[in-house]
């Protein structure tokens, strides 16, 4: 069997529901110049970036090593999720670019946190993440096509990485759940159609982020098989640097990368 690996797709699912507005309650200081101050100026206040931006920021970063090392064949697909998915980019070569993802992200705006949560739902993001990893890449396509009888022998493998908000451990098991269905779903679809492909085996990476100062609601579990095609693992993060720092280390392990020294 041709081998593509899970890192050959990433799919990112990012949050946008009202929730995701909150302060992450990390503060940064925003006026750095009080050491050498005219006296009667009054200081800039510190501010604090929602738990959105921090998502957004440490996505973005991930991205921006696996695109500085890998140009080719490392592939992400960046959907946002609230009332619908949205889909910000293609698995097309010519979208796979920091500049066309930030571009995108700018257009959709912050969440508004007056919007009404019970429209908005990260299973959008979800679902679209298992739709998005049944369709065929141009480098996948050209080894089928190279293969031509033996097209069946290239493997569909990626990996979803979904940053959110979750109420509790049985709120984690209720993703789990619907990625686990909609995998069962999309194969049995992909199994009577050219165009699209069977998810042979699919990493779930949960990130639940919360404002620093709160108790985490959620439990962290190392990778766990789900059934013969998913595998999952929870990590419950705070935000801020925090995150920052996970999505850090996860991008290493992901693409084997040594950490700085």
């Amino acid at each position: 069997m041709k081998m593509y690996s899970e890192s050959h797709k990433t799919v990112f699912v990012v949050d946008r529901c009202p929730y995701m507005a909150e302060s992450c309650r990390q503060h940064v200081e925003f006026d750095m110049l009080t050491k050498n101050r005219t006296q009667g100026i009054i200081p800039l206040a510190p501010i604090s970036k929602s738990l959105w931006t921090c998502a957004v920021e440490a996505s973005m970063e991930y991205c921006r090593i696996m695109y500085d090392i890998f140009p080719f064949k490392k592939l992400v697909n960046f959907i946002v999720s609230d009332s619908c998915s949205r889909i910000l980019n293609s698995w097309s070569q010519e979208d796979q670019s920091l500049q066309e993802l930030m571009a995108a992200l700018a257009t959709i705006g912050p969440p508004n946190p007056r919007a009404d949560p019970e429209c908005c739902s990260i299973l959008h993001g979800l679902v679209a993440a298992v739709e998005s990893l049944c369709k065929v890449t141009d480098y996948q396509h050209d080894t089928r096509t190279t293969l031509m009888e033996n097209a069946e022998r290239v493997a569909n493998r990626g990996r979803i990485i979904c940053l959110t908000n979750a109420k509790s451990d049985s709120h984690v098991q209720m993703l789990e759940d619907c990625v686990s269905e909609t995998i069962h779903e999309h194969n049995k679809l992909a199994a009577g159609s050219d165009q699209l492909m069977q998810i042979q085996k699919c990493e779930l990476v949960l990130i639940h982020t919360y404002p620093v100062g709160d108790e985490s609601l959620v439990s962290d579990r190392s990778k766990k098989e789900l059934s013969s095609v998913l595998t999952s693992e929870v990590h419950s993060v705070r935000a801020g640097r925090h995150l920052a720092t996970k999505l850090n280390h996860l991008v290493q392990l992901h693409f084997d990368l040594a950490p700085p020294l």
